[in-house]
């Protein structure tokens, strides 16, 4: 049935009425599990090392069970949904950075600086330190549903690393990105930043290895050469 008029018949303003307010309840439904995984964050630093408990979390978001296991089946999940948010907005992170550069050596040089520097904020490593090691227990239980860290992020490495010139890119993907993770997984225990000589150290070996060092040096000159 339609109007007379030629407007939008009535079931089509039915529906985007519909969906006006689903989207407003997903807006709503958004910032609610934003609430959840921002307490669990805070309760989770808080418990280290210790399991942070559903109630805690639930107290500090103040929202109610029946929110907290709408969203979550339980304690584990949105400890993996923590651990993931970090990894999104790491990788969001180096996107951005990696973005700064046309040159794929220096995008691969951005990437492992941009890792590196998250040890530079103590608040970063005091959380990085905590959520991991709650992952690492998770893990046991529920090693499929773990956040695999090495693909999320080792796979933004494989492009560059073949414009540039590497001779198995993938392979070199991943081992540059084990050696920075680890170089950063350091720090972040130690609480101590990576100091502007140990990310170079890192930056040189990663390209040495990938057989890109001396392409790198020369776009660096190229770089100085224009300033």
């Amino acid at each position: 049935m339609t109007s007379s008029n030629g407007a939008n018949p009535p079931v089509a303003l039915a529906a985007k009425a519909i969906e006006r307010g689903l989207d407003g309840r997903t807006r709503d439904a958004a910032a609610e599990v934003e609430r959840i995984l921002d307490a669990a964050l805070e309760v989770i630093c808080a418990a280290e090392p210790d399991s942070p408990r559903v109630a805690d979390i639930i107290a500090a978001a103040g929202t109610s069970n029946q929110a907290f296991y709408r969203y979550f089946a339980g304690k584990d999940d949105v400890i993996l949904a923590v651990m993931d948010r970090g990894v999104q907005r790491l990788r969001s992170y180096l996107t951005h950075q990696m973005g700064k550069e046309t040159e794929p050596d220096r995008q691969v040089v951005r990437w492992i600086e941009g890792v590196l520097a998250q040890s530079k904020t103590r608040r970063i490593s005091l959380e990085s330190r905590a959520v991991t090691r709650q992952v690492y227990a998770i893990q046991g239980r529920r090693v499929a549903e773990a956040t695999d860290i090495r693909e999320t992020l080792g796979l933004m490495l494989v492009t560059p690393m073949r414009q540039a010139g590497a001779s198995n890119p993938r392979v070199d993907a991943f081992a540059v990105h084990d050696v920075t993770m680890g170089a950063l997984n350091r720090h972040i225990a130690e609480l101590a930043p990576a100091t502007p000589a140990e990310v170079s150290a890192v930056v040189e070996f990663c390209l040495a290895g990938a057989g890109l060092l001396r392409r790198d040096r020369v776009a660096r000159g190229k770089g100085r050469s224009r300033t």
